[in-house]
């Protein structure tokens, strides 16, 4: 396939594909769902949303991409303070204890957009552990 040279920027994986396992998240409509596992059936093109089966009903709901994140991972909400571990690369390894603000979860990539200091980075859930106010 043709590679487009826009170097450093992560491979697009999209954390959202049919058949995918997800968990909903941030709905003020349902709050019930929220926390519940699902899996995508397909998406709707005229809407823009994800249609997927809520595990414990088996009812099938449709939700924007912002309520659903991959199973598994850990959830974190935009605002909330996160430190950065287990970084391998030269340059990312330098951040492992940093803390960090999460500012949005970037769905192509499958990963957190964070603030650092100085900087932006784009991060995987896996790499970020939630930090207790308390302490600092």
């Amino acid at each position: 396939g043709a590679s487009s040279g826009c170097g450093g920027a992560p491979r697009a994986n999209p954390a959202l594909t049919l058949g995918a396992r997800v968990t909903v998240i941030g709905l003020r409509s349902a709050e019930a769902l929220n926390g519940q596992g699902a899996q995508i059936v397909r998406f709707n093109g005229v809407n823009g949303r994800w249609e997927a089966r809520v595990n414990i009903s088996g009812e099938v709901k449709s939700f924007r991409a912002e309520n659903l994140r991959p199973a598994g991972e850990l959830i974190f909400e935009p605002g909330a303070r996160a430190r950065i571990h287990s970084l391998r690369s030269e340059s990312g390894s330098v951040l492992n204890g940093e803390v960090c603000q999460v500012l949005r979860y970037l769905h192509d990539v499958s990963r957190y957009e964070v603030r650092l200091a100085d900087c932006t980075k784009a991060l995987k859930g896996e790499n970020l552990r939630p930090v207790e106010e308390a302490a600092e």
